[in-house]
């Protein structure tokens, strides 16, 4: 009686192990998940290009970035003619520089439709195009060093000249000219220098 219980029991448990292999078995036919991409060094311009797209980019910036400095430091040296010309030709001097910097502000943003274009387009940058693009990333940095050094010293230099010209001759407003024109080209050099650097920081996906 003992042997003709067991054995109902050695089958029962030989059939359970058949049956989770045939399970095992079954799982290995379902595809494994494909690999996660890893975040590519461009983020989120995830799209195709080439390089005459990102050269046209980086041409459109830069004519941009000279639109708006320029703009921005003919407005500040246009301060400069009524404190030379006390009348009415002074103010109209005034008006003249405003009108156009601003007129180069204006077209800079119309301008700057054709770069979103290309942004919305997107890039995919190949590992050779991105080598070269870290490139001149890296030669530019020292221009944009340059750029920033120069536009705080000229600024400084402006303040320093103008209290020089004050405790040489006293106090006269003709003095200002050279603060304001010191702080027009120093400013131009902030904006030319920032706006393409961040346009390599977008590029390259480089965070501040």
């Amino acid at each position: 009686m003992k042997e003709t219980s067991e054995a109902p029991l050695s089958e029962s448990a030989e059939e359970r192990i058949q049956e989770n292999t045939w399970n095992d078995d079954a799982f290995d036919d379902f595809p494994s998940p494909a690999p996660q991409p890893e975040e590519s060094l461009i983020g989120r311009f995830a799209y195709t290009s080439d390089r005459e797209s990102v050269e046209k980019y980086l041409h459109l910036n830069q004519i941009f970035a000279r639109k708006i400095s320029g703009g921005v430091s003919l407005i500040l040296c246009g301060v400069i003619p009524p404190i030379l010309f006390d009348n009415d030709l002074g103010a109209a001097i005034l008006m003249f520089f405003v009108a156009i910097g601003v007129g180069l502000l204006i077209k800079a943003g119309m301008d700057y439709q054709d770069v979103e274009k290309i942004e919305k387009q997107g890039f995919h940058l190949s590992g050779e195009l991105i080598c070269d693009l870290q490139d001149e990333y890296e030669r530019f940095q020292k221009v944009f060093t340059a750029r920033i050094v120069t536009g705080v010293g000229l600024i400084i230099l402006g303040v320093g000249l103008m209290l020089i010209l004050n405790g040489l001759f006293g106090e006269e407003e003709w003095h200002v000219i050279t603060l304001f024109l010191c702080t027009a080209v120093g400013v131009g050099n902030f904006i030319t220098a920032g706006i393409i650097n961040g346009v390599y920081h977008k590029l390259l996906n480089i965070q501040d």
